[in-house]
Parts: C-alpha cells; structure tokens; sequence
C-alpha cells in the first residue's frame, strides 16, 4: 500500500512540474495561423509540456502585456509571433530579464537576445511568386501587392519578387504599374486597395504578385469577372483551403506553401528543449533585419493546379473532402 501511494505520489509530482510554454500570437485574421497554434499545442502536449496561448489582436501593447502575464504564469519560454517586430523587442528584452528564453516562430525580432529565429526562407518565398509570374507572363503589366513593413516578412516577399522582376523591367518586358505595400494583412484591404486600381488604371494588368493568398482572394473578389481574372496570372501563400479552390479553377495560379506542421512541430521541440536547458543542435548563425541571429530556415515548395494532390493534400494540409465540399457552395 505504502509502494502505491509513493507511486501515485511520484506520477502527481511529475505533472505538476511539466514545463509551461508561453506561446504569443499575433491574430487569427489570416486562416494559417489557427493551424500553427493547434499544431504547436498539440506538440507540446505531447512532448509532456503545458501550452499557454495569448492572442494580442494585432495590438503590439497588447503583446507585451500578454508576455508579462505568461511569464508571471510560469512559462519557462516564449514563441513569439511578433504583432510589430520593433516593439516585440520589448518583449524579448523583458523575457531575457526574467531568465524567460524567446523563440521568434516565423517572423524574426530583430535582436541578438533571441534564443532561436525559425521560419522559413521568406525571400526565396517572393522569388518563387516572381518567378512563377513571369515564366506565364514574361511580358506586360505588373502590379505587387505586399503587406505591412511591420512584418518582416512582407519586406523580405518583396525584395525576393523585385530581385526577379527589375531586370525583365529595365529590358522593358515588363512593367510595374503599381507597388502596393498595405498597412495591414487581409483580404480585405487588397479587395479596396485592387478595387480602386481597377477604377483608376487604364493599362491592362498581366500579372498580380500578391504576397498572399488573402491578398489574392482580395484581389479576385475585387475584378470579379472570371473572364477578366482568368487571363491574368495571380500569385499567393499558404495554401489556404480556398487558394487552392481557386487554383482548380484557375482563377488563381499558384500559392507558396510553407509546411507549417514541419515549422510548428519544431518550434514546439526546440520550446520544449531550451525549457529543460537542452541545445539545439541545428541552429545556425543568420543575418536578417541587420542583426545576427541562430536560426533554422525550412525551404517552401511552390503548389499549383498540377501538384496540389502530391503536396498539401499529401501532407494533410487540406484534405480532398474540404475542397469537395468547398465546391458545392
């Protein structure tokens, strides 16, 4: 009897030290970042951790608030999805005070007091939609659609985009009619944005860039007419369930999927083994917003009509019966 309840004693004593891993959030207004929390929880579960998640909104004061609050509450570390880069270095700083280590997950705060940036390679990410683009449309107009320089990664997108596209411009091929850069992600911001050029430009548009694919769905819902949107070549990222819909449909062209069950279990591992004061082995020195930082960069695959099934179906990213039903709307 005595052997039992040192047992039961033991098992209770175990979960109550299971490691708490604060995980901050920016918002939920674009549809990948719900799945990256679940799969994140659910990793850190798993691994016999304890997942404490805050959503500041989009509020960078917010953020910090939350930070302070998970902290108080015991998290050991932080993965950070920085609302506003500069001002997510409060948090950082803060964290570093109270021995809390931070992971930056997808968006880099540029500070050399991060414990691991891990993302994927965001400027490659803009090559590829610039790339795609111009291998179906090598000449006529252009438009970029990029979101906030608050995110990091809005800027990286489009020095990966212009990087292909300037030389096709200085030839003349090309011409960039409009270089967007919204204060906000979302669809609806592209929707007015694209809404008033179509209002305003005379040119025909042979391309739009878009960085995403609420970008992008913003822009077809903007232009309307299948016959208008179907000749021009729309690009975006995430593969988001009604991308590719729309890829079946041609009504957009391609989407850049970052496999972010790949991004998230790692997140969670690496979380899980700075917790229990553990390396982590694959970090490698980076430069990126002008500051040296350890990093682990996953490489995004590009998805289109002819490959949807052998990539984000295959990986159970979106599931056959999702897109079915999606159809029968």
């Amino acid at each position: 009897m005595k052997k039992l309840l040192l047992i039961v004693l033991i098992g209770c004593a175990s979960v109550g030290y299971s490691q708490k891993i604060g995980l901050l959030m920016d918002s939920y207004v674009v549809e990948r970042w719900l799945n990256d929390r679940n799969y994140i929880c659910e990793e850190i579960t798993k691994l016999g951790g304890e997942c404490l998640v805050k959503v500041a909104e989009g509020v960078a004061e917010t953020q910090l608030k939350q930070a302070k609050e998970l902290i108080k509450a015991g998290a050991k570390v932080l993965i950070v999805v920085p609302v506003d880069i500069k001002e997510a270095v409060k948090v950082v700083d803060y964290a570093t005070e109270k021995g809390v280590k931070v992971i930056a997950y997808d968006r880099i705060i540029p500070t050399d007091k991060l414990a691991a940036y891990l993302s994927f390679d965001n400027e490659k990410v803009g090559m590829l939609q610039a790339e795609y683009a111009i291998k179906n449309a090598p000449k006529g107009n252009y438009v970029l659609m990029n979101g906030p320089k608050s995110d990091y990664n809005a800027i990286l997108f489009r020095k990966g985009q212009l990087q292909v596209l300037k030389p096709y411009e200085e030839k003349g091929d090309i011409k960039i009619l409009e270089d967007i850069v919204l204060e906000e992600w979302g669809e609806l911001n592209a929707f007015l944005e694209m809404q008033e050029q179509s209002l305003t430009l005379t040119n025909e548009i042979n391309a739009v860039v878009a960085a995403n694919d609420a970008l992008a769905s913003g822009v077809i819902s903007a232009l309307g007419d299948e016959s208008v949107v179907k000749p021009m070549y729309i690009t975006g990222q995430d593969a988001e369930i009604r991308a590719v819909r729309n890829l079946k449909k041609d009504l957009q062209d391609m989407t850049v999927y970052k496999p972010i069950k790949d991004l998230a279990k790692l997140a969670a591992k690496s979380a899980m083994k700075l917790a229990n004061n553990e390396s982590i082995n694959e970090l490698k020195y980076t430069t990126v917003a002008g500051v040296k930082v350890k990093a682990i960069l996953l490489e995004p695959k590009v998805v289109t009509k002819d490959n949807y099934m052998e990539t984000v179906v295959a990986d159970g990213h979106v599931t056959v019966d999702e897109l079915v039903g999606l159809e029968k709307e």
